[in-house]
């Protein structure tokens, strides 16, 4: 019997915050970690920043270890899992992950910059060019 009172649904819009973590599983499946921010304004214009621990698997992996980068936005739909594990030094413990289901590139944080006051449209094309990678 399916029980239609539950969900376990998270849905994501956030900021790429550093390096993107890869191996492969005992099993042979790829998989990619990463830690998402995402913002949150208050009315007191008060800012705060949390952290998500983001793992995707399979195709999904091999597709966001070849284009994530720091600072690139993405939209994570996924499902919350809560792991055990053993670390280096043989000790427990636990985490909470968002496993990736689907996702949507959003773009870059610079692609999404408010112009400067008194910046004039030539200007800042021209600093978009010199922010691309040769």
């Amino acid at each position: 019997m399916v029980d239609h009172y539950s969900l376990n649904l998270v849905v994501l819009v956030g900021y790429i915050a550093g390096e993107v973590e890869h191996g492969r599983a005992k099993n042979g499946a790829q998989w990619v970690r990463f830690t998402l921010a995402t913002n949150e304004r208050f009315k007191n214009n008060t800012k705060h920043v949390e952290y998500h621990r983001v793992v995707a698997w399979g195709k999904k992996a091999s597709f966001i270890l070849k284009w994530a980068s720091k600072g690139r936005c993405i939209e994570v739909t996924g499902k919350l899992r809560h792991v055990r594990f053993q670390n280096e030094y043989g000790k427990e413990e636990y985490a909470t992950n968002v496993q990736v289901e689907d996702f949507t590139w959003l773009g870059r944080k610079k692609d999404f910059e408010w112009p400067v006051e008194g910046e004039e449209e030539e200007e800042r094309e021209e600093k978009r060019e010199e922010d691309e990678p040769i």
